[in-house]
C-alpha cells in the first residue's frame, strides 16, 4: 500500500453492511409481516402449515446451499456473490409482487426455495467474508459497525412495510424489497472490493501484530494464525458446539419470523402492534452490536453467542404465557432482536479466531447446513400445532427450552489462552 493510497477497510465495511441489509436480510425481513397480512387476506385460503412450510423452505435452502455459495466466493469472490443475490432477489420480489397467493407450490419455490438462495448470496457469508479479509486485529469490532448499520436500516422495514401494506395491500411489500435489491445491486457493482490485495494493500492497513511465542495474533481474545480447512474444523468439538447453538438461535428466529406475529394476533393484539414491535426488535439488535463494538476483541465470541440464546429462551417462555400483555410482546421481539444479533455478530468472529481466515467461506458454509436442516422444521412444528390445537403456546415454551440449552453448550467450548496480552 503506498503512502499516498488511504485504507479502503472502512469503504468495505460501509458497503458490505448495506448490501446486506439492503438484499440479504431484507427478504426474511418484510416477509414477517407481508405474509401474515397474506394470511389474513379472505382472498388467500392458504392455512398456517403452508404458511409455515414457505418459510420452512426459505430457512432450509438458507442452509443447504451455504456448501454451494462458500464454494462460489472461493472462486469468483464474495463480489460476484452479492451481484448474483441482488439480481435474484429483485427479480423474485416482482414475481412475489405479482403472483404469489394461493398457489402454494409457488410460495414454497418462489419465496421458500430461489429467494431464499439469492438472500444467501448477498447475505452472512460473503459479508462476513469480506470483513475477515479486510479486518483481523479489529475484527470483532469491524464486523459488529457492519450488523448495526444494517440493523439500523431495518429498523424502518417494518413500520415501510407495514404502512404499503396497510395503504396498497399486502403485495407491495415485495415491490419494496424488489427496489431495495436494485440498490443493493449497484453497491456491489461499484464499491466492494474482495480482498486487500485486489487493491495492493494489506489487512487492518498493515497495522496487524503477531505474537513471537506462538502462531496467534496479539490480542485479548484466542486469534489462531493456523488456518485448518472445513474437513479439519468439522473433526474438532468446538465446530460441532458451535453448531448447536448456532442451531439454537436459529430456532428461535425461525418461529419468531413465521408464526409469532400470527401468535400474538390470536391472543388479542394486532398486525399493527406487531410491526411496531419489529422495529423495537432491530433496536434491540442494534444495542447487542454497539456492545459488540466494545466486547468482541476482549471476551471470547463464544461466551457472547450462548448469552444471546439464552435471551432468546426467556423472551419466548415470557411470550408462552404473558403474550396477551403488549408489553411482554415488546420483551420478547427485544429480546430476539439482542440474542439473534449476538449470534450474527459472534458466529463469524468465532469461526474465524478458531479455524483461522484462509478457509471462512468453506467452514461458514459447512455449519449452516447443520443448522438449517434441523432449525427449517420449527415453522412448519409451529403451523401443525397451531392447526392442531389452536394455540402456539408449546411451541413457544419448546424453543424456550432450546434457548436455554444453546447457553449450556456455550459454557461447555473450551480454548486456549492468548499467547500475548494485547495492549489497551
Amino acid at each position: 500500500m503506498t503512502e499516498k493510497q488511504s485504507f479502503s477497510g472502512p469503504r468495505m465495511l460501509v458497503s458490505s453492511g448495506l448490501i446486506y441489509a439492503f438484499v440479504g436480510a431484507l427478504g426474511l425481513t418484510v416477509a414477517q409481516l407481508t405474509n401474515s397480512y397474506m394470511a389474513l387476506d379472505p382472498e388467500v385460503t392458504m392455512n398456517r402449515t403452508y404458511l409455515g412450510l414457505g418459510f420452512s423452505a426459505f430457512i432450509l435452502v438458507q442452509g443447504i446451499s451455504a456448501p454451494l455459495i462458500g464454494l462460489t466466493i472461493a472462486k469468483f469472490g464474495a463480489r460476484f456473490s452479492y451481484i448474483l443475490g441482488a439480481v435474484i432477489v429483485a427479480v423474485l420480489a416482482c414475481l412475489n409482487a405479482l403472483f404469489l397467493g394461493d398457489n402454494v407450490a409457488f410460495y414454497v419455490v418462489g419465496f421458500g426455495v430461489i429467494m431464499s438462495y439469492g438472500c444467501m448470496c448477498a447475505g452472512a457469508i460473503p459479508t462476513m467474508t469480506t470483513l475477515n479479509h479486510w479486518y483481523i486485529k479489529d475484527r470483532g469490532r469491524a464486523i459488529s459497525i457492519s450488523l448495526i448499520m444494517g440493523a439500523g436500516i431495518a429498523v424502518l422495514y417494518p413500520i415501510i412495510t407495514n404502512a404499503l401494506c396497510l395503504q396498497f395491500g399486502w403485495r407491495a411489500g415485495w415491490w419494496f424489497v424488489a427496489v431495495c435489491a436494485l440498490i443493493g445491486l449497484v453497491l456491489a457493482a461499484v464499491f466492494v472490493r474482495n480482498t486487500p490485495a485486489d487493491m495492493g494493500q494489506l489487512p487492518d492497513g498493515g497495522k496487524v501484530e503477531v505474537s513471537a511465542e506462538s502462531k496467534t495474533y496479539v490480542s485479548k481474545v484466542y486469534k489462531t494464525m493456523e488456518d485448518k480447512t472445513a474437513l479439519e474444523a468439522m473433526k474438532t468439538p468446538a465446530f460441532w458446539f458451535i453448531a448447536i447453538m448456532a442451531f439454537c438461535c436459529f430456532a428461535g428466529l425461525n418461529l419468531n419470523v413465521s408464526q409469532a406475529g400470527l401468535y400474538f394476533v390470536s391472543v388479542g393484539l394486532t398486525l399493527e402492534d406487531v410491526s411496531w414491535a419489529l422495529s423495537i426488535k432491530a433496536l434491540g439488535g442494534i444495542a447487542a452490536l454497539v456492545a459488540g463494538i466494545m466486547i468482541l476483541d476482549r471476551l471470547e465470541p463464544v461466551r457472547w453467542h450462548g448469552l444471546g440464546a439464552l435471551a432468546m429462551g426467556i423472551g419466548a417462555l415470557l411470550a408462552a404465557f404473558f403474550g396477551s400483555n403488549v408489553f411482554v410482546m415488546v420483551f420478547y421481539y427485544v429480546a430476539i432482536g439482542l440474542g439473534f444479533a449476538m449470534h450474527n455478530s459472534a458466529l463469524p468472529a468465532e469461526l474465524a479466531n478458531i479455524f483461522g481466515n484462509k478457509h471462512y467461506s468453506k467452514i461458514h458454509g459447512a455449519i449452516l447446513p447443520v443448522v438449517a436442516v434441523l432449525a427449517s422444521f420449527v415453522p412448519t412444528i409451529a403451523g401443525a400445532i397451531y392447526d392442531t390445537t389452536g394455540t402456539y403456546v408449546p411451541a413457544f415454551i419448546g424453543l424456550a427450552v432450546i434457548g436455554f440449552v444453546g447457553f449450556g453448550v456455550s459454557l461447555m467450548i473450551r480454548l486456549p489462552k492468548p499467547s500475548a496480552e494485547a495492549e489497551e
